[in-house]
């Protein structure tokens, strides 16, 4: 071997040298410790706090503590949930929870409404954001947040309704006849375990859950200013103006004097009318 290629052989050996200490050297400034129950991860020596981080292709996420989180975790930042598997991985795609099934999207936020996987079209609960998917019930085809009960209760044929089978998927041409469940307490659960919320068609009456409690009585509809009235069971049995007098009474068409609080909103009944 003459002279040159040995100083060639020579550096080449060296290069490969300072790579392999340079690996050894970033590799021991980073790793993971076991502290006080949870696992922390350090990164050039430094502990890893309130961050996501990418470890060996998978994204992690550590508290301002600095701990590994694991479980059903709120990015405030992103405005979503997301799953972190028992080693703090971040999941992606179907994942089941419980008894329930849920959807994660390619950065690993949690789907919520309307969802095509696989040419097929799933609903994930939008509920309390929620984001459970739907199965063997309905949804509906309107906004209850922008449409009021006036609305429902005079033009019900107006708005579509889309059934979901037991897997999930949304079957089209089937005709709507209410939602179908159960009552318990109040409470109106649909087949798949998910409760009614909000004004809903059920054996071709309409009821309304605020927040999941059937309403009964008086109340108003707070977006057309209307006062509407359900019976001892919930249906809804008319829905008229509300015109107050000065004393912020009125007389509804079953009879009764009623009188409206401006403070919580409430309706109580002063006299009784013929019905």
């Amino acid at each position: 071997m003459n002279i040159k290629l040995k100083k060639v052989t020579y550096v080449f050996l060296l290069l490969i040298m300072v790579i392999m200490l340079s690996n050894v050297s970033e590799a021991s400034s980073n790793y993971w410790v076991r502290e006080n129950n949870s696992w922390s991860y350090y990164l050039k020596n430094s502990k890893i706090c309130n961050s996501w981080i990418k470890i060996n292709k998978k994204w992690y996420k550590f508290d301002n503590l600095g701990r590994m989180k694991v479980g059903w975790y709120f990015d405030d930042k992103y405005h979503g949930w997301y799953y972190l598997s028992m080693d703090g991985s971040m999941k992606t795609g179907w994942i089941k929870s419980g008894s329930r099934w849920f959807f994660l999207d390619n950065t690993g936020k949690m789907v919520t409404g309307w969802k095509k996987y696989n040419g097929a079209w799933y609903y994930f609960d939008m509920n309390f954001c929620d984001g459970a998917m739907r199965s063997d019930s309905w949804i509906d085809g309107y906004d209850f947040t922008k449409v009021g009960i006036k609305e429902l209760f005079t033009n019900p044929q107006k708005y579509t309704h889309f059934y979901l089978d037991k897997n999930g998927k949304y079957i089209p041409n089937i005709k709507f006849e209410g939602q179908t469940g159960v009552f318990k307490d109040d409470v109106f659960i649909r087949n798949d375990g998910s409760i009614v919320i909000g004004p809903a068609f059920i054996n071709g009456k309409l009821y309304v859950f605020p927040e999941g409690k059937l309403n009964k009585g008086y109340y108003s509809d707070h977006l057309s200013s209307n006062i509407i009235y359900s019976n001892n069971i919930g249906e809804v049995e008319f829905v008229e103006p509300m015109v107050l007098n000065e004393k912020n009474q009125m007389k509804t068409q079953k009879g009764d004097l009623i009188q409206y609080n401006d403070k919580d909103e409430t309706i109580i009944i002063l006299e009784k009318g013929w019905r």
